[in-house]
């Protein structure tokens, strides 16, 4: 037997299901009301990517791309400001790469640089610093899997919301922390993202409030990557408490630690296989850190889009 709904019943569940969505950090747009913050880019070019002849056009693309996502998301937008030639060292994908882009590539005005290398160490295509302001893109890996490179849109995507303090979800996830498309944001990632939508690049994690850090933490402790450690630890623990200076040259403080011809700890790193795009951090900090939860502990995110 059917029965008849109350008037606004369907309103109400609607309201519900939004309430709900929002709680989970799963509203599917940011609120338009609020203007857009814009990360102005300092994109550096290696003569292995101008190789191709539609390389401005593809890149040019690709951010727009990115940004697109960003805004829609969390009300972030990027800018280009300006296109440099980099001289990238080889292998182009280790941790490396973002010390070279630090330390070759003025920041000046800008507040990220992103290096975009047409080059492939091995199996891994882009890597990233969680709250840095260094990424790195690379396209060299696509003509031997088939297609099953993400793009570079997917892979600006990815780096710059590692920027943000974006970690790797739990194995099983569907989001583009784990190489599903740029604009497949799982709930954990897009929490994240909003609460370090203000994240000053020049300050580093210095910046950050206390609120804001133990915020961050309860998200990451909901679940993550094994490999995976708390990025506002990392972070706080490789740059000493110092953070990069606006020429993009770090200067080192108490506690600081030099990897030279290793990977930095906390260096995300896109690795991909003949299944496809997974992720991987730096083995160094597979240990427990603050906010990490008990072995097999079940994450709680989910796609968002």
């Amino acid at each position: 037997m059917l029965r008849s709904r109350p008037p606004g019943a369907e309103l109400g569940g609607l309201a519900l299901a939004l309430g709900l969505a929002l709680f989970a950090g799963c509203a599917t747009t940011w609120d338009a009301s609020i203007p857009p913050r814009t990360v102005r880019l300092v994109l550096a070019v290696d003569d292995a990517f101008r190789f191709h002849a539609r390389w401005q056009d593809d890149l040019a693309d690709a951010v727009r791309g990115a940004s697109g996502v960003f805004e829609r998301k969390a009300g972030i937008r990027f800018e280009t400001l300006r296109v440099v030639s980099w001289a990238a060292p080889t292998p182009v994908g280790d941790g490396r790469a973002l010390d070279h882009l630090l330390n070759t590539i003025p920041a000046a005005d800008a507040d990220v640089i992103v290096g975009v290398s047409g080059g492939c160490d091995h199996t891994h295509a882009g890597s990233a610093r969680l709250f840095s302001r260094v990424a790195l893109a690379t396209t060299g890996c696509t003509p031997f899997l088939q297609k099953r490179t993400p793009t570079l849109e997917q892979l600006l995507t990815h780096e710059l919301a590692h920027l943000f303090g974006a970690f790797h979800p739990a194995p099983g996830v569907r989001s583009t922390m784990r190489g599903a498309d740029a604009d497949v944001w799982d709930s954990q990632t897009l929490r994240v993202v909003r609460l370090m939508r203000n994240f000053d690049f020049v300050r580093g994690v210095d910046g950050v409030d206390e609120a804001t850090r133990e915020a961050y933490t309860r998200i990451y402790a909901e679940g993550h990557d094994p490999g995976d450690a708390n990025g506002i630890a990392v972070a706080r623990e490789t740059t000493g408490g110092v953070s990069p200076t606006p020429a993009g040259r770090r200067r080192r403080g108490p506690g600081s630690s030099r990897r030279s011809r290793s990977i930095p700890a906390g260096t995300s790193r896109t690795r991909i296989s003949g299944s496809g795009t997974r992720e991987r951090s730096s083995p160094r900090r597979r240990r427990r850190s603050s906010g990490r939860p008990p072995s097999g502990h079940a994450t709680t995110s989910r796609a968002c889009v």
